[in-house]
C-alpha cells in the first residue's frame, strides 16, 4: 500500500487520474485480514506519460511499522538505517499499529524526486533478524540511489498497462525484469500497441508506447 500510495498513484494521478485510498486494517500472512479502500473517478482518454529524468531529490525517510510486536523491532530497523543511510533522526518514523488481526512488520525507505518517489520495502520474517531485514532494503535503496533511471523496476512494471490504455507514453528504468518482459508480450497481444524496449546504457533502458 505504501508503494502504491506514494509511488504508483502520483504518477496516475499525472494521467488524469483522481484516486484516493484509505486504509482499515493492515493484514500479514498468515492471519490476512488487511482492509484498504480505493476510489477512482474515471476519465474517457488517460494522458500520455513521460518520465525521463528524477528531478531533483525533495526529501527522504523511512518507515518501521510493527503490529503487534515490541516495538524494538522497528527501533532496531530504524537504527540500522540511520548507521548505513546517515539520515537524522527526524527522518526515521516508527509505526506501532493494533489494527491488524495477525503479528508483522515492514520496513519502507521512500526517496521523493521532484519527478518521481521510489518505495522499497523489506518484510520481516520469523527468524530474520530485525538488522536483516533493513540490510535487504539499504540495499535496493543504495542501488537506486547509485543510478541514473528514474522509474524503479516495479514501477515499470506497473506502469505498462496504463501507458498502453493511454496509446503512448515513455520512461526510462533499469535492465527490465523478465515479469516485465513478459508483461509487455501479453499486453501487446490484448491491445493495438507497440512497446519497444530499447538499452541506452549498462544502467538504463527506455520503454517506448505507441499506437
Amino acid at each position: 500500500l505504501d508503494f502504491l500510495n506514494y509511488a504508483f498513484f502520483p504518477v496516475i494521478r499525472k494521467m488524469g487520474v483522481n484516486v484516493t485510498h484509505s486504509l482499515k486494517t493492515y493484514g500479514f500472512y498468515p492471519a490476512g485480514g488487511g482492509k484498504w479502500t480505493v476510489n477512482i473517478n474515471p476519465i474517457e482518454k488517460l494522458h500520455t506519460l513521460d518520465i525521463s529524468e528524477r528531478g531533483n531529490i525533495e526529501s527522504h525517510h523511512a518507515e518501521a511499522l510493527v503490529t503487534n510486536l515490541p516495538a524494538s523491532i522497528g527501533e532496531r530497523e530504524l537504527a540500522t538505517v540511520k548507521t548505513h543511510l546517515q539520515w537524522d533522526d527526524n527522518d526515521l518514523l516508527l509505526i506501532n499499529a493494533d489494527n491488524s488481526p495477525g503479528q508483522g512488520n515492514t520496513l519502507s525507505i521512500f526517496l521523493q524526486y521532484s519527478n518521481i518517489c521510489e518505495v522499497v520495502t523489506a518484510f520481516g520474517q520469523k527468524g530474520l533478524r530485525a538488522e536483516k531485514v533493513a540490510l535487504n532494503a539499504i540495499k535496493e535503496a543504495k542501488l537506486y540511489l547509485q543510478l541514473d533511471a528514474p522509474v524503479g523496476s516495479h514501477l515499470a512494471d506497473q506502469l505498462l498497462i496504463p501507458m498502453a490504455l493511454a496509446g503512448e507514453g515513455r520512461i526510462r528504468t533499469v535492465k527490465p525484469s523478465s515479469h516485465t518482459v513478459t508483461n509487455i508480450d501479453v499486453i501487446q497481444q490484448l491491445l493495438d500497441v507497440s512497446i519497444m524496449s530499447e538499452k541506452i546504457d549498462e544502467n538504463l533502458w527506455e520503454i517506448v508506447v505507441s499506437s
